[in-house]
């Protein structure tokens, strides 16, 4: 059987051109949200670099959704503002969905996933916290402080372990500097260093992180010596960022 050459070449052409279309990376984000309802039309949504508090970008709801479109370099944590509705998005050049009324709430990609699992984890347990400090609120003051510290410590027990575990799958990318950001309030000082330095150049390089470093180097050349670690609150995922306030 003969082969025409030139169809060959012509297909082979093809084939190539697809399949290079099919495995290139895209240049391009684009994230797709969602708002509980229609009362939130006409209002904007703002995205801001979760490092720097910088604002990137604003979007305007349209029947119940919003979107932004971009590109990014390299992966970039941000948070999405709308009134006092939050989320947070890992920005990859890749299609990404979000509930802003869920902080925990974007995927499309492992990170975006990785993400809203760690969310979502603490904000149950910090939510479970928040109830029984309310259950104890009005007992008898030294009462009420044996039972803080027992609770506290049950939930420091709680939680740990899962900041161990997403930091460790982590230690070279936002994620990363996310949870050791949302963890070094609760951390002490020398702990913190470790673990700073032995991570990745993405972790070591997000400014935040960077600047609670320089806090506890200067802290030991202070007269008092040493800083004690200071408790965290189920608070501080919102406090540790501009974007919160």
């Amino acid at each position: 059987m003969k082969i025409n050459m030139k169809n060959s070449i012509v297909i082979t052409t093809l084939a190539a051109l697809i399949l290079a279309a099919c495995t290139s990376t895209p240049k391009s984000y684009l994230v797709e949200g969602v708002v509980p309802d229609e009362s939130y039309n006409g209002k904007m949504v703002y995205m801001h670099d979760y490092d720097t508090g910088e604002r990137i970008d604003s979007a305007l709801v349209t029947n119940g959704k919003f979107k932004f479109t971009g590109s990014v370099e390299s992966a970039m944590i941000c948070s999405l503002r709308l009134d006092q509705l939050r989320a947070f998005v890992i920005l990859e050049n890749v299609k990404i969905s979000v509930d802003i009324s869920v902080l925990g709430s974007a995927n499309g990609t492992p990170l975006n996933d990785e993400l809203s699992k760690y969310m979502t984890e603490i904000m149950t347990s910090q939510k479970e916290l928040q109830e029984k400090f309310a259950e104890i609120a009005d007992l008898d003051d030294e009462i009420r402080k044996k039972q803080y510290d027992e609770i506290w410590s049950q939930y420091r027990a709680k939680i740990e372990p899962l900041r161990v575990k997403f930091f460790n799958a982590n230690t070279n990318n936002v994620l990363g500097a996310f949870v050791l950001l949302d963890w070094s309030s609760s951390l002490d000082p020398d702990k913190l260093d470790e673990l700073y330095s032995q991570a990745g150049e993405v972790v070591r390089n997000f400014k935040q992180l960077q600047k609670t470093i320089e806090t506890n180097a200067k802290a030991r050349q202070t007269a008092a010596g040493r800083r004690a670690p200071h408790k965290m609150t189920y608070t501080s995922l919102h406090s540790l960022n501009p974007c919160f306030s």
